[in-house]
This record gives structure tokens, C-alpha cells and sequence, in this order.
């Protein structure tokens, strides 16, 4: 049976609706409807005008309308902190202005794909399911493991889903290839079946359903292939810009396999039009991941940009992962103010996890806890040499040394991930930091209280300036005395 979704369009203006009007009679399966004889409004197509406050009011009791599906915003302003308060709001795709035809189709598609997931979810059709969860990962600044974090957990995870947990001597798939870390037209280990090539085990039964998935968000060219010593030729990039396309086939096709059943979407790089992936793109593929496995693990990198927020509000679980050194605590203090700045709701729910935990770090934890103002949520343990060794060949670390203390560690905060939703971040605030202490001195440049987010891009390269915008740790230097 065909099913045809109901458009009801909230415009401003008269043109705005006749153009909407044209665009919905080219694509099949939607009705126009009117607010006042309609009990099921679906989709709503809200223009805003010069009263944001009002319209921001209206979307605010649409989305809590039983009535409504979703929300759209159509709107001539193109401010990025005026997209994320409509994403904050409950908006799920935001249209500029003028259209394009071929942006409008994409998101009505994208629409009509997400009710008919929603559909397909119901008690009616299937058993009761929460759906996906999504975990979001981020560094204080680079180099303090997030990534080895990030990839440990999906490993795990794909493991213990597959009810396949890994033997002590394990190996990785690909094992001797070239580690190029970049795009490779070679796909051999997109199939279960070629396992058994790579190991020279006898390879796993392909599962009915993907299970794990594991996002690489660090831009541009983020480390997770050179981790797990992949070979890819696309990216999750590659959906972002094709919406109209977006779907589970062509989704999973961006994909490559790990030995683990994990499934690995690798970051655009430099050759990407990195500008022309939006925060709804990105939300769009997150939708779809979540929808189609169990777990997605994102490694987002220190970042506390647009993209990032997006998948910090997606995610049930948010993980800041630092160290004890100085910089590390300055770089998460200043990542949790950033968020806390865009999205306070957010902030609340980042968990901490103190990775190389080591007695002899200098700094215990309850200084760190006041210094970041929550208690720390786990602890990884100190083991530099069998991590670094672990990347060097390419294998997860809970495979290349599962009784390591790091090993362990993360095994243990795999475990504590895997049975619940995530609780709240803070887990009880910790106590404040004394006016002058050392941890104040670092963070507070005399005379300037103020500093830029940071963005996506500057981690390898700080010299390459992104409109005046530098990494945590570039911002800090100086601020040290």
C-alpha cells in the first residue's frame, strides 16, 4: 500500500508557500494539509521571519504536538548559531533560502525514509526496541588516546555483540598490508568471508544485521584506518553530500569491515569539500547509523564546532577523554566551556575519563575533578609503550595486549557502557577552584577572559590558520606562568 505523508507549510510569505507548493507536487507520496482540518499534520514547514523569539515559541510547541512528525525551517538567514538553536529546538532539517529544488527533494526524502524506519519500528511491526545508541568521543587536545579510546570501545563492542570476544593472541585483519592511510581503490576486506584471507583463520560467519559501527569525525583524515591498519575508498563524507541517496544500502556501501564485524566509515580528508558538509548532513547519516546498529562510536576529536554538537546531541553517551598533564586539563577546561557556551544541556551529560592514569602524574584526580568541576567517570591505566605498540601495527590494543593494564582498563569501561543509558555527566559537582590556584593561573591570561572555539582542521597543521581560529593547545600557550 502506498503511503502518502501529509506537508502542512507555516510561510511567511505567499511566494514561499506557491514554491514549497511546486516542489511537493514533483514528489510523490505527499498530501498538503491544513492546520485547522487535519489530525495528522506530519511534516511542518515553518518560514521564519523577523520575530525569532515568537517563531522559536511556535517550534517549540510543534515539536510537542502529537500531531506533528517533524519539523522544518525554512529561512533567508544562514547563521550557523541560528541552525544549531533550531537543531537545539527540536528542528530536523533547516532550509535556505532561496531553494534548491534538488536540497528540498533530498530532505523530503530523508523524511519519508525516517517514517517509514519509525514505522517499520512500531510495536505494531516488530518487538519493542530502543533503537541504536550512540557514543561520542572527544580529546581534550590531541594526543591524549581519545582515538585509541574511541577504537577500543567499538572493537570491544562489535566483540561482545557477535558473542566473539577476542583471544588473548589475536590477530587483525589486514596483517602486512601497506599502511597508507589514505583512499585506496582495493576493498579486500570488505566481506566476512575474506577474514580467512587476511588472518589465514577461518573466517566468521557474516551476522544477519550489522552490529557496531565505529565513525571517524576527526577533520580532515582522521587516524582511525591507521589504528586498525585499514584500506579505504570512501568516506561517511560521501552520504553526507548525497542525501538524496542516503539510505541503509548505500550507506553500509561507505563502510569498510573489520576482522571483528566491526563496521569503519573513514573521515574525508583534504581533498573533500570539507565546507560543503552541514550539521543537518551529518545528523542525517547519524540518524541512519543509529537505525541500523546496535552501537556507532564516533571519534570526534577535540572539537566543539557545529558538526561535533550534532553528534553530542545525538549521542547518549559523551565521553571527554584527557590526561593528567597540564595542557590536557587546560584543553578539556576550555572544550567544557565551549559546549557549556552552545548547548549547556549538553555539557551536563560529558563524562570524563582520565586516560595513562599514573601515580607519579604529579596531579591526583580530585585536583582534576575541581578543576573540571564533575568527578571522573573512569580511569584508564597507564600502559604508553603496548598502546604505542598496538598502533604500530595496527591492531587494537585489546587484542595486541589484552592483559595490559590499559587493556583491562578499557574492558572494564566497555562493560560499564554496555548495559544502561548513559548517566548524567557530572556525577556530583566537584568542589571549586581557589582564586589564584595554580589550575586558575593556567587558565586566566590576565586581562583577557575570552577565547575562540575551537575548530576543525588545526590539529596537524596550526600554522594553517582557519579564520582566526587555533587549537586548544595553540590558544594556551602563554597562558602558563
Amino acid at each position: 500500500m502506498n503511503i502518502t505523508h501529509p506537508v502542512c507549510l507555516l510561510t511567511k510569505r505567499l511566494a514561499t508557500r506557491e514554491e514549497l507548493t511546486r516542489v511537493l507536487a514533483r514528489q510523490d507520496g505527499f498530501r498538503l494539509v491544513s492546520p485547522g482540518e487535519a489530525d495528522d499534520l506530519g511534516l511542518v514547514v515553518l518560514e521564519l521571519g523577523d520575530d525569532l523569539e515568537d517563531d522559536f515559541e511556535s517550534i517549540a510547541s510543534l515539536v510537542t504536538d502529537p500531531r506533528v512528525g517533524e519539523v522544518f525551517v525554512a529561512s533567508r538567514q544562514k547563521d550557523p548559531d541560528l541552525i544549531i538553536r533550531a537543531m537545539r529546538a527540536g528542528v530536523s532539517e533547516f532550509l535556505s533560502q532561496p531553494f534548491r529544488s534538488d536540497e528540498v527533494l533530498a530532505a523530503l526524502e530523508g523524511y519519508a525514509r525516517r517514517r517509514r524506519t519509525t514505522r517499520a519500528a512500531s510495536p505494531a511491526a516488530a518487538p519493542a526496541s530502543a533503537g541504536g545508541r550512540l557514543i561520542h568521543i572527544m580529546g581534550a587536545k590531541g594526543g591524549v588516546g581519545a582515538t585509541t579510546v574511541a577504537v577500543n570501545l567499538a572493537v570491544l563492542a562489535a566483540r561482545s555483540l557477535a558473542g566473539n570476544a577476542p583471544a588473548p593472541d589475536a590477530q587483525k585483519a589486514g596483517r602486512g598490508l601497506p599502511k597508507l592511510g589514505g583512499r585506496n581503490a582495493k576493498r579486500d576486506m570488505q566481506a566476512m568471508g575474506d577474514t580467512a584471507l587476511a588472518t589465514g583463520g577461518p573466517a566468521h560467519a557474516p551476522a544477519a544485521l550489522p552490529l557496531a559501527a565505529l565513525m571517524d569525525m576527526r577533520l580532515p583524515q582522521g587516524d582511525v584506518p591507521l589504528f586498525l591498519d585499514m584500506e579505504y575508498s570512501r568516506t561517511w563524507a560521501d552520504g553526507a553530500r548525497n542525501l538524496g541517496r542516503l539510505d541503509a544500502t548505500f550507506l553500509r556501501s561507505l563502510a569498510e569491515r573489520h576482522a571483528s564485524g566491526l563496521e569503519v566509515f573513514a573521515s574525508p580528508d583534504t581533498g573533500d569539500d570539507l565546507d560543503a558538509i552541514s550539521p543537518r548532513a551529518v545528523k542525517a547519516v547519524l540518524d541512519l547509523a543509529r537505525a541500523l546498529y546496535a552501537v556507532t562510536v564516533v571519534d570526534g576529536g577535540p572539537y566543539a564546532d557545529e558538526l561535533a554538537l550534532v553528534s553530542m546531541q545525538e549521542a547518549e553517551t559523551i565521553l571527554l577523554v584527557t590526561d593528567l598533564a597540564l595542557p590536557a586539563l587546560a584543553g578539556a577546561r576550555r572544550l567544557l566551556d565551549d559546549v557549556a557556551a552552545a548547548a549547556p544541556a549538553v555539557a551536563a551529560r560529558i563524562q570524563l575519563v582520565v586516560n595513562r592514569m599514573s601515580p607519579q602524574a604529579g596531579v591526583d584526580l580530585t585536583e582534576a575533578e575541581r578543576l573540571l568541576e564533575r568527578k571522573v567517570f573512569a580511569t584508564v591505566g597507564d600502559d604508553y609503550g603496548a598502546a604505542v605498540s598496538a598502533i604500530n601495527q595496527g591492531v587494537p590494543l585489546c587484542e595486541a595486549a589484552p592483559r595490559s593494564v590499559a587493556a583491562r582498563s578499557l574492558a572494564k569501561l566497555a562493560e560499564r557502557l554496555a548495559p544502561t543509558a548513559a548517566t548524567p555527566g557530572n556525577g556530583g559537582a566537584a568542589p571549586g577552584m581557589k582564586a589564584g590556584s595554580l589550575f586558575a593561573r593556567l587558565l586566566h591570561r590576565k586581562g583577557d577572559d575570552t577565547h575562540e572555539p575551537n575548530r576543525r582542521g588545526m590539529e596537524r597543521a596550526p600554522e594553517h590558520e582557519r579564520g582566526g581560529l587555533l587549537p586548544h593547545g595553540v590558544l594556551l600557550q602563554g597562558a602558563r606562568g
